[in-house]
């Protein structure tokens, strides 16, 4: 796995799916209606933008391993509303 404190907006390692995927052999065996994933909470990034570039490159990762899961999204900067657009 890609060290976690360099993972940046393209996971340390350019390729997001390489960061998030060790954890799907664990977790993958949970049904849907036990096991939510929570993206980036909290995260912090100067510019919302990014951290909406980094959510969708994660989200793409997860629903193409496991297109049924549920997924929790906030908003950047510790999940403030006024971060998501109107």
């Amino acid at each position: 796995m890609p060290n976690r404190t360099n993972c940046g907006p393209t996971g340390g390692t350019g390729k997001i799916g390489e960061y998030v995927a060790p954890a799907f052999g664990e977790l993958r065996q949970y049904p849907n209606e036990k096991l939510a994933y929570e993206i980036l909470n909290e995260a912090v990034a100067k510019d919302s933008e990014d951290w909406n570039k980094v959510f969708n490159k994660v989200l793409a990762a997860i629903r193409t391993r496991e297109p049924g899961r549920i997924i929790v999204l906030g908003s950047n900067m510790w999940q403030g509303p006024k971060h998501f657009r109107s």
